[in-house]
């Protein structure tokens, strides 16, 4: 916007749009990252800053205020938290199944089946991650796949009918999380609490169609998030791949014994092609057996069809990638910005394109979700009103 003053000249105003502002903190079991995000009306996303291992404990009371004003988004790796899908039946009263279902209604009745299911999911999730019950806490809930009388319907307000029918996600975290995050927990503009790779995958589903899958690789062991048809449609799982990258460089540092930081600089000039033709081989023939292992892993999964890979760095392999009936290929952040209408400034973000997408992915996918459905803010409050 510009206006022109009594000299003639024009005023960039550019900085009075107004502009939504969203913290993104990105839990692993190595470091937190986090992420101050601004959204304006041209559905441009700002980086304004980034902190590679961010901790409260270094920021003032009033800095953290000020971070409590930003909408937050927590987005965890899977060995800290789960998403357990939940199909519930909600029989509605016999003398109310003529008249229009509203809001209070579902709000009540999803109350009344998360209290008959929590217990029971919370110690599903407890196992998986490796917890027990009570250190298990449930952090969000949302809901879809809705049906009135076996009829799907995009929202079950104002239909009449005797059942209603949805799917619950119920996301779990550990309780060391919870507690690291209370102070979070009053922000005025409320929680969102996601999985990395199911958010990832999310917003691929959004521009691409299924099968589709993500793998998220990791140090310590790479997961699968894939499309599964379900009884209710479809919906986002999840399968331990177990092959951890650090064995990639464990068998790099057995035949060329050196440091750590050599063997990194090694396997970036591999990458780059920087690398003598007779090293470039004999170093492609060192790491074989455990690229190996991994694709025999997933071929062991029930993945089939397109699988974008995310990891701390690349693996030496050209994308995409056939192997059996599954194709690996990058994650396609320019596409999936073009499709979304949002964009960046890539200059201003210090970050591979996967990592810059798996940043955005649950700013994404809270953005879809808070637009689609008062339900799940609803859903949310009461989640917020439980951990109490």
């Amino acid at each position: 916007m510009k206006i022109q003053d009594r000299f003639g000249s024009y005023l960039n105003l550019e900085f009075l749009k107004p502009r939504e502002k969203f913290l993104v903190l990105g839990l692993s079991p190595q470091r937190t990252t986090a992420a101050l995000l601004g959204l304006d009306d041209d559905k441009k996303i700002t980086l304004e800053k980034f902190w590679d291992d961010f901790s409260l404990k270094g920021l003032q009371a009033h800095s953290i205020q000020q971070l409590k004003k930003r909408k937050l988004i927590v987005s965890a790796d899977p060995a800290l938290t789960t998403t357990v899908s939940v199909p519930v039946e909600l029989a509605r009263r016999a003398e109310d199944a003529a008249n229009p279902i509203v809001l209070e209604e579902i709000e009540t009745l999803l109350a009344q089946a998360m209290g008959r299911l929590f217990i029971a999911e919370r110690a599903a999730a407890a196992k998986r991650l490796g917890g027990s019950d009570l250190d298990t806490i449930l952090v969000n809930a949302k809901t879809g796949h809705w049906k009135i009388d076996r009829h799907a319907v995009m929202n079950p307000e104002g239909f009449t009918g005797k059942k209603i029918e949805a799917v619950l996600d119920l996301t779990f975290t550990t309780r060391g999380i919870f507690e690291w995050l209370k102070p979070f927990f009053n922000a005025r503009e409320g929680f969102f609490f996601t999985e990395t790779p199911r958010a990832g995958l999310q917003t691929l589903l959004r521009f691409e169609e299924a099968p589709l899958a993500l793998i998220e690789i990791s140090a310590e062991g790479s997961v699968l998030f894939m499309i599964e048809k379900t009884a209710w449609g479809t919906a986002v799982v999840r399968e331990n791949v177990g092959w951890p990258m650090r064995t990639l460089f464990e068998r790099i540092t057995e035949a060329v014994p050196t440091s750590r930081e050599v063997v990194l600089e090694l396997y970036d000039r591999h990458l780059r092609g920087e690398m003598a033709e007779h090293a470039h081989r004999a170093f492609t023939k060192i790491m074989k057996p455990e690229l190996d292992a991994f694709l025999a892993r997933v071929g062991k999964s029930k993945l089939k069809g397109r699988a974008y890979l995310h990891s701390p760095l690349p693996l030496p392999v050209a994308l995409p990638f056939k192997e059996g009936r599954v194709e690996l290929g990058e994650i396609p952040l320019a596409s999936v910005l073009a499709k979304s209408g949002f964009f960046i400034d890539a200059k201003d973000w210090p970050f591979a394109a996967a990592d810059i997408f798996m940043t955005l992915a649950p700013f994404l996918e809270f953005y879809y979700d808070k637009s689609g459905s008062e339900v799940n803010n609803k859903l949310r409050r009461r989640v917020h009103w439980l951990i109490q």
